[in-house]
């Protein structure tokens, strides 16, 4: 059964996500207008106070010590303090990458409340949230990396023994760092980091899936693709592991054409190459479920993402031939017979005389070019 997009959720989220970047760039201008006041040197002065006072929390997450610090740090931001010389590197000073990486040892609800508010605050006085990082073993991680992580987990999982409380805390997290990170801070990296890290660590959560589906919504509404790699990044086990989600999940990521979901179809097909399209059709041969998968999903009705599989990626579809991929031509075959009879390989043969003409085809994939009237040879 076809599993629908779940568009009216999407259209909540996409709505809740705008109120909260409007509330956002609402107390940022009203900090910014305080800050444009100050003198270099007062602002400086300024500065410094809240690295000392956001330094202070360093690992102690009582109420009492976390109330204390945002006491202290909501009045320096009323003064117009940035956190813009708080500490970038794993390895130096406390920073804010530090608090969302220890959200994890913070287990009663008025303590998270507490440090979100800090967390919060600290990124309305225009911290650099992309670049402070925590250490994780082989070097740093920045705040929405350790967020996605998390949230990928889910709750009470082998890895992470987060509660549903402190899921719940990191899922209001997400949006406050998502602002920030622009498409240009990606293309400058080459590939899209937090949202592979959440698909590379999805764990199945039965606690968390609803806020994990609307995590990829989320992700969506931001125009996030698995497709905004470039070919150095690409892992035939990230795209496997998505081959092997929830029907659900399949959906969400590559969802069939909506004019509601234009702008999400519109980006991922500017970042999709030929290289991301056959590592992805590749991964999906390595196990039968996500062969059969594969088949049923896009067998459904036309999809964009076979069309354009067609236009940017054309031998795929013979080597698909060649290895007698029968469950992934399917959905070629059903839907693009025409675009289908007009592809000619480099030795300029079509897709059935390459079947005919080729060692190890076997009879059924014969059979099926035939049903598609593409066993014409040229």
């Amino acid at each position: 059964m076809e599993q629908d997009f779940p568009i009216a959720t999407y259209l909540d989220i996409k709505r809740e996500l705008l109120t909260i970047q409007k509330a956002l760039e609402k107390e940022k201008a009203a900090w910014s207008a305080t800050r444009d006041f100050l003198e270099e040197n007062t602002a400086n002065e300024l500065d410094m106070a809240f690295k000392t006072a956001f330094e202070l929390i360093d690992g102690n997450y009582t109420a009492s010590h976390l109330s204390d610090c945002l006491q202290s740090l909501e009045i320096l931001v009323q003064q117009g303090a940035s956190g813009r010389t708080m500490s970038s590197h794993e390895l130096g000073r406390y920073n804010l990458a530090m608090l969302v990486e220890d959200i994890r040892y913070i287990t009663d609800e008025d303590t998270l409340d507490i440090a979100t508010r800090i967390i919060r605050l600290t990124i309305i006085a225009d911290a650099a949230v992309n670049q402070q990082k925590a250490y994780v073993g082989n070097g740093g991680m920045p705040a929405l990396d350790f967020i996605c992580l998390y949230l990928a987990h889910g709750i009470d999982t082998a890895w992470y023994r987060l509660s549903s409380k402190q899921y719940e805390y990191i899922y209001r997290l997400f949006p406050l760092f998502a602002h920030h990170y622009s498409a240009t801070f990606a293309q400058d990296r080459g590939y899209d980091e937090p949202y592979h890290m959440y698909v590379r660590c999805l764990q199945h959560s039965p606690a968390a899936a609803d806020l994990q589906i609307k995590t990829f919504l989320r992700m969506l509404c931001l125009g996030w693709t698995p497709f905004y790699v470039t070919e150095e990044w690409l892992d035939r086990t990230f795209f496997l592991k998505i081959a092997n989600l929830d029907t659900q999940w399949l959906s969400i990521i590559y969802p069939y054409d909506d004019g509601q979901l234009k702008f999400y179809i519109d980006v991922a097909q500017q970042h999709i190459t030929a290289a991301t399209i056959k590592v992805m059709l590749n991964a999906v041969t390595m196990n039968n479920k996500s062969r059969k998968d594969f088949k049923k999903y896009f067998s459904l009705r036309p999809h964009w993402l076979i069309k354009l599989a067609i236009t940017k990626a054309p031998d795929i579809v013979f080597q698909l031939v060649k290895r007698n991929e029968k469950d992934l031509l399917y959905p070629f075959l059903r839907y693009y017979k025409r675009e289908l009879a007009t592809l000619r390989n480099e030795q300029g043969l079509s897709l059935g005389a390459y079947a005919i003409t080729t060692r190890g085809v076997v009879e059924n994939t014969i059979q099926l070019l035939r049903a598609a009237n593409l066993l014409k040879v040229d």
